[in-house]
């Protein structure tokens, strides 16, 4: 496993150290396997001042205010200072069914900040039983729950 230091440190997190790593110049970044119909993994990350500051369970009530998801489900992360929206949907692509997995990580900033990493991960969907996708599955629910964000808004 290496360790993503994405955009000097706003998030922190873990993916296979074999995985390719591309970044936009002004946006998101994309990790991946360099094989033929692996998965994709994609990031941004958006912070929102407030203007007063807030309060313990403003992560929860972002990503509560944010889900269009009637299964998602909204867990606080171990730091007390994040919770994670957890989903996924099906997309057409020309002939293509993908499976789209979200992980939306709210991460409070005391007093007045707040940060969100969008996590997806979207595949074919008829690779959605492949040992491949399940242990990609299985690697992203365990790393991205132990993500690292900055302590500074300004990162």
């Amino acid at each position: 496993m290496k360790t993503i230091v994405y955009r000097g440190g706003i998030v922190k997190f873990q993916i296979p150290s074999h995985w390719k790593e591309e970044y936009e110049e002004e946006g998101g970044g994309t990790f991946y396997e360099d094989s033929a119909d692996s998965g994709t993994l994609r990031l941004n990350v958006l912070t929102f001042e407030s203007e007063s500051p807030l309060g313990e369970n403003s992560s929860q009530e972002l990503l509560k205010s944010l889900s269009k998801q009637p299964e998602a489900v909204i867990e606080t992360l171990p730091d007390k200072h994040s919770a994670m929206l957890s989903y996924s949907e099906y997309t057409q692509d020309g002939d293509d069914l993908l499976k789209m997995c979200f992980w939306d990580i709210s991460n409070r900033i005391p007093p007045k900040h707040q940060r969100i990493a969008l996590f997806s991960y979207c595949f074919l969907a008829s690779q959605e039983n492949s040992a491949r996708i399940k242990d990609d599955l299985s690697m992203l629910n365990q790393s991205l729950r132990k993500c690292v964000f900055a302590l500074e808004p300004g990162c």
